[in-house]
């Protein structure tokens, strides 16, 4: 099989992938002899709403074409079983699976079994901050004019390319990362989604990445991660507190959203500063009050009573007609009451709370803290992995389990696969471990690990 692959790899080009893909989906635009009608496939895109503008908004960088064809390329490695330690007790009935060695290679042999099988990607890559040690880790076998034959570029573009390896700029960075990602969009599923940990440093490059590969219709968020709660002093312009983790989705398969929990009772306020102005009609018997007496119309506050009404031991005698700043339409209060959904009037503004009577999920913010998820810092990730290596600095800047189980936990899916394929400090082992524990008690789902140290 390794022969075939390096037969095959001879052919392969920067968009391999994407004609073969072409070929499968829409074979009615290639020839006899494969080759790709182009102006037939134009003539049917001009027949749809499709914009053909020639000029477009896109991420360019030195070694973005060798990153594709990397891409497309088969593996020539194999995968063997570590025998003695699969043999153990606690791991010879483990449903989750730990690769050694470069994650590139790794993901092509993962794409055999579980292409479109992973729920939840979660990786925390290289930085190339300057001080985390990354360079660019290819050993190119050929030289620059092998590279420009294999590509299509000119020689000295393929020279510059091959000089990429040792180096951390922000070309290597991208030359690294854009070909694993490509790969990791062919493992997710269709509801599938991708979280990335990145800084400053990165960040705007890797955004701009993930939206020519996952689209940027399918950005779901960047979240602000509090990191640490002592944030060095010794920079004169900022102290940061914050790292992103980036996510996007596969597609709009999604039948739901992200979760941050489930919510339970409690009412919340219907009135929001955001939202234009509406007139609500509240039907009476769906209000409870607290206040009693007769209220003629006019402004109270943030609403206007657009009535009169009178209020006799919490009921109103006739319904409640409101303008003010609401979240809702009147056809969604009127679905809301039809729900069984109670609304409340607790003092004399008449500023309009709800109250669902089932549980709900809730939609996490876009900040990520110990206050509002309960989601440590880095500091207490070092704690932990202090207690487990005598107090040694095994990690400079290790996540916290906490991170790895609310990320997990926000695809709301007991049983699915979770794919890391930059494992460092084993955090997302540990949180698995804890989830898949937590479930046992609660419904008996599980969630299956995929790891892949690099």
């Amino acid at each position: 099989m390794l022969k075939d692959h390096m037969l095959a790899n001879e052919n392969i080009k920067p968009n391999s992938n994407e004609i073969e893909k072409l070929k499968q989906n829409f074979p009615q635009f290639f020839d006899k002899d494969g080759e790709f009608l182009i102006d037939r496939f134009m003539e049917m895109l001009k027949t749809s709403d499709i914009n053909l503008s020639k000029e477009g908004y896109e991420l360019k960088f030195l070694g973005k074409s060798y990153a594709r064809y990397l891409s497309s390329t088969k593996t020539e490695t194999f995968v063997s079983p570590h025998i003695e330690e699969n043999a153990k007790d606690e791991n010879k009935n483990s449903e989750n699976l730990y690769i050694v060695g470069d994650n590139i290679d790794a993901l092509k042999h993962l794409l055999g079994s579980y292409a479109g099988k992973i729920k939840c990607i979660y990786i925390d890559p290289p930085y190339n901050t300057g001080s985390d040690g990354f360079v660019y880790p290819d050993d190119f076998s050929f030289d620059a004019k092998k590279l420009s034959e294999m590509i299509g570029i000119e020689e000295e573009e393929a020279e510059r390319i091959i000089n990429l390896k040792g180096k951390s700029s922000h070309s290597a960075w991208l030359t690294f990362m854009y070909p694993r990602l490509i790969l990791a969009r062919e493992l997710l599923s269709d509801d599938g989604v991708i979280f990335i940990s990145i800084d400053d440093n990165e960040q705007a490059n890797l955004k701009l990445m993930c939206d020519e590969i996952f689209g940027e219709e399918n950005f779901i968020s960047m979240f602000l991660w509090n990191k640490t709660s002592t944030p060095p002093s010794l920079s004169k312009d900022v102290r940061k507190k914050y790292e992103y983790i980036i996510c996007y989705k596969i597609s709009n398969n999604r039948e739901n959203g992200l979760s941050a929990g489930i919510i339970d009772g409690g009412d919340m306020p219907l009135l929001n500063e955001s939202n234009a102005e509406r007139k609500l009609n509240f039907r009476k018997n769906s209000i409870i009050f607290k206040i009693n007496g007769f209220y003629p119309k006019g402004k109270y506050d943030r609403v206007e009573l657009l009535e009169d009404i009178e209020i006799v031991n919490g009921k109103s005698t006739s319904d409640l007609k409101l303008k003010g700043k609401f979240k809702w339409t009147q056809e969604t209060l009127d679905n809301e009451i039809e729900k069984g959904t109670v609304f409340w009037v607790k003092t004399e503004k008449f500023a309009i709370r709800y109250e669902r009577k089932e549980s709900r999920i809730k939609v996490p913010s876009n900040i990520i803290n110990k206050l509002e998820c309960n989601v440590g810092t880095n500091e207490e990730a070092s704690k932990m992995i202090g207690t487990l290596f005598n107090n040694k600095t095994i990690f400079d800047f290790p996540k916290p389990v906490t991170l790895v189980k609310y990320i997990a936990n926000m695809i709301n899916d007991n049983n699915s696969i979770i794919l890391n394929f930059f494992s460092g400090s084993a955090t997302t082992a540990h949180a698995v471990m804890q989830l898949n524990a937590e479930n046992a008690q609660n419904s008996g789902g599980g969630l299956e690990l995929i790891e892949n140290i690099y």
